[in-house]
């Protein structure tokens, strides 16, 4: 496993699971900003280290286009409420997790 691939998963489940604490927990009785916030910082590190290693791993170039459209929602975070947000958030989730088992099955091939 290369260090761009220790950096690029754990970024992007960190990412999403604190989008998703902030959702949850929010409300009007308690301040979850902070979660937002830290899943914004984290999300910059993933949108940058998922679109290297897709970039390393040679996947088609109109997908690494789309992932890079989508990954400009991690620099905007008042992006994430709107009607391009959400569908961005799923494509770039999608596309990541797919980069993420192509580069899997390469390093395996590689050893075997």
């Amino acid at each position: 496993m290369s260090t761009l691939q220790k950096i690029a998963l754990p970024t992007l489940i960190l990412a999403y699971s604190l989008l998703v604490l902030a959702f949850i927990f929010d409300s009007t009785n308690m301040n979850s900003d902070y979660l937002l916030f830290a899943g914004w910082i984290i999300g910059v590190t993933n949108a940058i280290s998922n679109n290297l290693l897709a970039e390393k791993i040679d996947i088609n170039k109109w997908l690494i286009i789309l992932f890079i459209i989508s990954g400009i929602l991690w620099i905007f975070p008042p992006l994430f409420f709107t009607y391009f947000g959400i569908p961005c958030l799923f494509i770039f989730l999608g596309i990541g997790i797919y980069t993420h088992i192509k580069a899997f099955k390469l390093r395996e091939k590689k050893t075997a």
